[in-house]
């Protein structure tokens, strides 16, 4: 093969080499180059793509939260949970749980920008209880984050 299609192959992986944020084999978060064929969280379960974190660092339960809504953004986005052909209006629970998560992603969407604009401190007492609020409604219906 002749160097100039060696460097081509190589450029052309790295176009589609990104940054990912890992949560490695004791829970210590840390960024992994891996290529896009790879990166699906749902071929690959151990990438996540945590994109409402940049720092270098962050304790786990910031990473946890963050982690989950992630989850639930992606499956709302990508996955056009809220938009495709599912019955949400079969039954009472159903209903409601929809509901319930168009209210956690709007509240997440609001809660990520103001973190980008540094108006979120996650030490606080009262944002550290909201947080563990809106957590445990979105584990209560996550049965409905498939699609």
């Amino acid at each position: 093969m002749s160097k100039v299609k060696i460097k081509k192959l190589i450029t052309d992986h790295h176009k589609k080499v990104s940054k990912f944020v890992v949560i490695g084999k004791y829970g210590r978060p840390y960024y992994k180059k891996t290529s896009s064929f790879k990166d699906d969280p749902m071929r690959n379960p151990e990438i996540l793509h945590i994109k409402s974190i940049n720092a270098d660092w962050c304790d786990n339960d910031i990473i946890m939260l963050h982690a989950c809504f992630n989850l639930l953004a992606d499956c709302i986005e990508s996955e056009k949970l809220l938009t495709d052909n599912r019955d949400w209006n079969h039954n009472e629970e159903i209903i409601n749980s929809h509901k319930e998560l168009e209210e956690l992603y709007n509240w997440w969407m609001k809660r990520k920008k103001d973190d980008e604009q540094n108006k979120i401190n996650d030490f606080d007492e009262a944002q550290y209880a909201i947080d563990n609020e809106m957590l445990i409604r979105l584990i209560k219906v996550r049965r409905y984050l498939w699609t």
